[in-house]
């Protein structure tokens, strides 16, 4: 079984934000349901997509 599903609650989504540091990538990651996303996110949710196959 995938460990992420092992740590977190299916209704979770996962949103990595990645930057470029001065010698390395650097970022965060916010594990949340889609409702916080959406606020958080909000001008920026409508040009999201969906990835699909992994």
């Amino acid at each position: 079984m995938d460990p992420v599903y092992e740590l977190f609650p299916v209704g979770l989504r996962i949103l990595g934000v990645l930057t470029y540091g001065e010698t390395a990538l650097t970022g965060e990651r916010v594990y949340a349901d889609e409702e916080l996303l959406k606020i958080m996110f909000a001008p920026l949710w409508n040009e999201m997509g969906l990835i699909t196959g992994a």
